[in-house]
């Protein structure tokens, strides 16, 4: 039965293990650059379809279908460049303008929380889509969309020891994230100069602190349609999507 959070429940993913079977490599010079609204960057890592046909895309946006799909003879494949949406990845280039999207990729590993990374999943008052596996393919139902705050019990994690596919919030009742929903992290990372407000969204104060970046995180709440996170007293509320995991 999925867990409403009462109390702060912190967990640390366990690094994926990365399986073999890499495809053949195009090496990219190293940088980042822009595509319309999404950061390139030049990244090497692994991108795991479990044997899945995945589609290909010709941009980095996935909007442009090559028709073509992954081969199902491989199950990971070496990818050189990766498609950032803020914070969030969502897409890897696999070498060519070969472009496949990150929620067509498989989990390497499944994950307790023992270490207390996650927080909570926020899903801000959305009925989110709720599935019976960590693939994300079985949906069961939708979360209430009264209740915004809930227990992380497990995580799934793709190809990179830092990220996360999806989230099991009790009994194999499996989300994913999307862009009106968080999993928030514990502790996270904000610059100085970071601006600060209060419940009513009105800027109180902004973060000046030159020698400190990671901030204990205290509670999750929705301020004017953006997701923020409070550092401290009702007056140092962050928007989320500011930070940094790192």
């Amino acid at each position: 039965m999925i867990k409403q959070i009462e109390t702060v429940k912190r967990a640390l993913i366990i690094a994926a293990t990365l399986l073999l079977g890499i495809s053949a490599v195009i090496f990219f010079q190293t940088g980042v650059v822009r595509a319309d609204n999404l950061t390139i960057k030049d990244e090497s890592t692994l991108f795991t379809t479990k044997n899945q046909p995945a589609p290909i895309y010709a941009d980095p946006e996935t909007t442009q279908a090559t028709g073509k799909t992954l081969s199902t003879a491989v199950d990971t494949w070496k990818a050189f460049q990766t498609a950032y949406d803020g914070n969030y990845i969502v897409a890897y280039n696999l070498g060519g303008n070969q472009w496949v999207k990150i929620t067509d990729g498989r989990p390497n590993s499944l994950s307790a929380n023992p270490n207390r990374l996650f927080r909570e999943f926020y899903s801000n008052g959305e009925a989110t889509t709720v599935y019976s596996d960590p693939y994300l393919t079985q949906p069961s139902g939708k979360l209430d969309p009264s209740i915004s705050h809930w227990a992380i019990t497990r995580v799934s994690n793709p190809t990179q020891a830092d990220g996360t596919y999806s989230f099991d919030l009790g009994d194999n009742q499996w989300v994913g994230l999307s862009d009106k929903t968080r999993a928030i992290q514990d502790n996270y990372y904000f610059q100085s100069g970071t601006p600060l407000y209060n419940e009513n969204g009105q800027q109180t104060q902004t973060l000046d602190n030159p020698s400190h970046y990671n901030y204990q995180i205290f509670d999750v709440t929705t301020i004017n349609g953006g997701i923020y996170v409070k550092l401290g007293n009702d007056d140092q509320w962050a928007l989320y999507d500011s930070g940094s995991p790192y």
